[in-house]
């Protein structure tokens, strides 16, 4: 049993991550954001990510998550979208080469 992100999970210390036992490969932690529809104008997107940063970071609520397992990390929306487009291109060339799809 390992814990399929670059490091351990503060809910469960004595598991490792897959790192550990020589698999640095195996990183794919649990993602959890809010996607909007397309073209969704500027001044929305910010004022929605706003909203939802500043529960996820209070010092009520953060600990209430990371005492479930959660790791918290907050941040832009411009780094969630580059978030998402790494793991794309990483998860294209992963299933690329296991020869899921075509190439």
């Amino acid at each position: 049993m390992a814990v399929a992100a670059a490091q351990r999970s503060p809910a469960l210390p004595a598991v490792p991550s897959f790192a550990e036992l020589g698999w640095p490969q195996v990183d794919a932690p649990s993602v959890y954001g809010l996607i909007g529809p397309a073209r969704l104008p500027g001044p929305v997107v910010q004022r929605l990510n706003a909203l939802l940063v500043q529960p996820a970071a209070s010092p009520e609520l953060r600990p209430r998550l990371e005492a479930q397992g959660y790791t918290v990390t907050v941040g832009s929306a411009e780094d969630y979208a580059a978030l998402i487009h790494r793991e794309i291109r990483r998860w294209r060339e992963v299933i690329a080469a296991a020869g899921v799809l075509p190439k």
